[in-house]
């Protein structure tokens, strides 16, 4: 984020911003989030908090719990993509 923040990397599409929803779709616009039933940081963290509240039944924390690990693997994967992009153009 850093790369983003700090300007060292910037394009019109981002619209000014810096978070992997701005920056992905520019960098890496095959990979989405648009599947998923978590897209977003916000409700990734609202989904944690329902898997830890004793209120939660088990059938929803587990259904949740899926959600959530789709949602990180494809978080993480962003990162590794949008590194790459930069790491390729540091080759150039």
């Amino acid at each position: 984020m850093d790369v983003f923040q700090k300007q060292f990397y910037v394009h019109k599409g981002f619209k000014g911003g810096t978070s992997i929803n701005d920056v992905l779709p520019v960098l890496v616009p095959e990979l989405s989030y648009a599947d998923l039933a978590i897209r977003e940081g916000g409700t990734a963290s609202q989904s944690w908090d329902k898997i830890t509240s004793p209120q939660t039944s088990q059938a929803e924390r587990d259904a949740t719990a899926r959600d959530l690990k789709l949602y990180c693997e494809r978080d993480t994967y962003a990162v590794y993509a949008i590194w790459r992009f930069l790491e390729k153009l540091t080759r150039a």
